[in-house]
């Protein structure tokens, strides 16, 4: 079965908070998780084909294959910053909210990001226009640029991980790459199109249910640090 292969430049800096993060301790990802990533297409399919189609979707998106290839270089740049929080409800206060600092984190890409799609004929076909129509993974503003249209290849190039996790019920394998450890979060199998919809109130997602996490091996290694930064090196990229 083909891959759909894309590749993006950063064009600002990338930001997604680790999902066992709290709200002041805003820790990044250095990549895009699969949850992201497949929102993102989402994202994109509704802006094409119509919201009509949604939940159609959301299933198709679902039976795709992910893997990525991480940027030669990423340096991650650690912060605190001041910001606003709403007022406890029972603090003795009539403010509607409350000064504070929070921990920041924030990831400079030196290099492109690939991502790769494996799936059905016709779905690959449709991806196409949904790749080239993301302009940002994860957090709002974690913009990028498309380099060139998404092309189909037989095999996964060098330098691509799949984005699968590890069933611990299951036989492990003899051994693991070398890398940086992630934990990253994936779509469940609950999750439908009613519960990915902000706008509807069908409830929200459950960790578990409708988003299920992992750790993924990604071929990195630190290469540099000091105060208030860290360089990551892609050692399995040409």
């Amino acid at each position: 079965m083909p891959w759909l292969i894309a590749y993006y430049q950063p064009v600002g800096l990338f930001s997604l908070k680790h999902g066992e993060a709290t709200s002041t301790g805003g820790k990044s990802l250095l990549i895009p998780t699969p949850f992201s990533i497949r929102t993102a297409l989402v994202d994109a399919a509704l802006r094409i084909e119509g919201i009509q189609r949604a939940e159609e979707i959301v299933e198709d998106v679902r039976r795709l294959s992910l893997a990525i290839k991480p940027p030669k270089y990423v340096a991650v740049s650690a912060l605190f910053a001041k910001v606003l929080k709403p007022e406890r409800s029972d603090a003795d206060s009539d403010r509607p909210f409350q000064k504070t600092i929070a921990f920041r984190e924030y990831v400079h890409w030196w290099g492109t990001l690939g991502v790769a799609l494996q799936g059905d004929a016709p779905i690959l076909h449709r991806a196409t226009s949904w790749l080239e129509h993301i302009t940002y993974f994860g957090k709002r503003g974690s913009l990028v640029q498309l380099e060139a249209s998404p092309s189909l290849q037989d095999d996964l190039p060098h330098g691509f991980v799949t984005l699968l996790g590890h069933d611990l019920s299951q036989e492990l394998p003899a051994s693991f790459p070398l890398g940086l450890l992630q934990r990253v979060d994936e779509w469940g199998n609950d999750l439908t199109w009613e519960r990915l919809n902000v706008y509807n109130h069908a409830g929200k997602i459950r960790v578990g249910k409708e988003r299920i996490r992992f750790d993924v091996i990604l071929p990195y290694q630190m290469t540099q640090a000091g105060r208030g930064f860290t360089v990551y090196e892609n050692t399995g990229a040409k």
